[in-house]
């Protein structure tokens, strides 16, 4: 062989040639796994859909779980044989020989040595239309003849799902429940407090329309959908691939946040004569009245039960705040006038479970929320985008106050959600 007695082909085939996926968690895939031939494992490698999330000053950052591809050497092999790569990414992946992926392999032309182990990196760009949709061919340079030698397959994948909760005031302004009790010490009494309208950066609150977020759900204006009115709101990232990720979420994105204000108007002075007369209304006329605001405190914070078997992990999430704007009467904060927005989830990420799949996950929930105010579930697709799994308005009558934040009166709620984007 060295003396290249043998035709180039019959060389190949007697050369020791391995290509392999590393995946960042778990490492080298089994040879048995890799060429979705298994009826057991049928996708292959995994490689994760790039995700960008803020960097905290003003840009992004890639948090990207990278999986690689090994070249082993070839035993034997002389100093100007080569390998290179074949393989057809139809927008799907990119490979890259760098970890920052700067410099970007091109199929059957980027050379590499055949003498010494050759790890390139992938890039996920959008999710595979099969499962173990994508092959990739190591081919050797021998005299300046290319052969085919061993391949492996894979599956590109969302592998980290953002989920968030919303609770939020779909009305332009709301009344309170009246409060048992006397009534000069009630800070309820004749006020009504504004829903939550989206803050558009250069428009005033006054020269609002009632199409932006007044009796709405956050989906309806897409541009907005990340930054979505909220009185209350719980972000979780469940993350259901072991080979991806060490944990079933990432620790680090767990949020529980309200809104940066509780505004409340003397409904006599700050709500519009032609709607004094109902209990909730839908013009966003409430410059004049003002009575007090404050943040919302965060009162519950709960992720709990985080587990993942095979590719399902899921997730317990109790979130809760309070109005920011009840202040006290002598110092004594007034507690007793107002109760928690609150909720209690159950939520999952299916990957192999009935009707799901790597290229279809399923998001599964069940629990309760209050019957005040409105609520959405969405989840943020591999393509940027959000899609709706639950989307529920206040129930018919509810206004703010104990009855309708009463666990005891909570709505129940269960459902699934095919993502499919």
């Amino acid at each position: 062989i060295e003396d290249g007695a043998l035709p180039s082909t019959v060389m190949v085939g007697l050369l020791p040639v391995d290509l392999d996926i590393v995946h960042p968690a778990t490492g080298e895939l089994e040879e048995g796994k890799e060429d979705g031939a298994n009826a057991d494992a049928p996708d292959g490698g995994y490689v994760s859909v790039k995700r960008m999330i803020d960097d905290g000053q003003g840009g992004e950052k890639d948090v990207t779980p990278i999986t690689q591809l090994k070249i082993h050497k070839i035993d034997g092999a002389q100093a100007d044989w080569k390998t290179r790569l074949k393989f057809n990414a139809g927008g799907h992946y990119k490979i890259y020989k760098d970890e920052a992926r700067t410099q970007l392999v091109t199929s059957e032309a980027t050379e590499l040595p055949a003498n010494q182990d050759t790890i390139l990196y992938f890039q996920g760009e959008k999710k595979s239309e099969s499962r173990g949709g994508e092959e990739i061919t190591m081919q050797i340079g021998i005299n300046g003849d290319w052969h085919d030698g061993d391949s492996v397959k894979c599956t590109i994948v969302q592998s980290e799902f953002q989920i968030q909760v919303k609770a939020f005031i779909p009305y332009g302004w709301s009344e309170a429940e009246e409060i048992v009790g006397p009534e000069l010490l009630n800070p309820l009494n004749g006020k009504v407090v504004q829903g939550d309208l989206h803050s558009i950066p250069g428009v005033a609150a006054n020269a609002r329309k009632a199409s932006q977020f007044i009796n709405d759900y956050s989906d309806n204006t897409a541009q907005y959908f990340a930054k979505a009115p909220f009185r209350v709101m719980q972000t979780v990232v469940l993350t259901p691939y072991k080979e991806l990720h060490d944990q079933a979420d990432e620790q680090g994105e767990r949020k529980t946040e309200t809104a940066p204000s509780s505004d409340h108007y003397v409904k006599a002075t700050g709500v519009d004569p032609t709607e004094r007369h109902l209990e909730m209304g839908f013009k966003d006329l409430l410059a004049a009245g003002f009575d007090r605001a404050g943040k919302p405190p965060v009162t519950q914070r709960e992720f709990r039960n985080l587990a993942r078997e095979n590719k399902d992990a899921s997730v317990t999430l109790e979130g809760a705040g309070k109005d920011g704007a009840m202040g006290s009467i002598l110092g004594v904060p007034v507690v007793w006038a107002t109760a928690d927005i609150h909720w209690e989830l159950d939520l999952k990420v299916l990957i192999d479970g009935v009707g799901a799949s790597p290229i279809q996950p399923v998001l599964d929930y069940t629990g309760e929320h209050d019957s005040y105010p409105a609520y959405e579930i969405i989840v943020l697709q591999s393509d940027g985008t959000f899609t709706n799994a639950h989307r529920r308005a206040p129930v018919a009558g509810a206004k703010p106050g104990p009855s309708s934040l009463n666990n005891g009166n909570a709505v129940p709620i269960a459902g699934v959600k095919v993502i499919t984007k």
